[in-house]
């Protein structure tokens, strides 16, 4: 058996199609602003431990929080770090 990869521009696009215009801090595709702004995978997958943006995938405009400037995000990923490693 083989197994094909979806490209990225498909899956957005088939995505889209299907309403899931909206994307939490972790990756996570919603429906709506207000579940991706409480989406759950983030407090796992999330270096601040809760979504702290959201953003529309067709816009690719922030629509809700506030998106971490690479500094504040790299400070957080290093703290992040030494938390899982315990």
């Amino acid at each position: 058996m083989i197994a094909a990869a979806t490209p990225v521009s498909n899956y957005l696009a088939d995505s889209i199609a299907e309403g899931f215009c909206f994307e939490c801090s972790c990756g996570e595709l919603y429906l709506s602003v207000d579940a991706a702004a409480t989406c759950r995978k983030c407090r796992n997958y999330c270096v601040f431990g809760h979504c702290t943006h959201v953003v529309d995938v067709r816009t690719d405009e922030v629509v809700w929080g506030e998106e971490p400037s690479q500094e504040e995000y790299e400070a957080q990923a290093e703290i992040a770090r030494q938390q899982w490693e315990e």
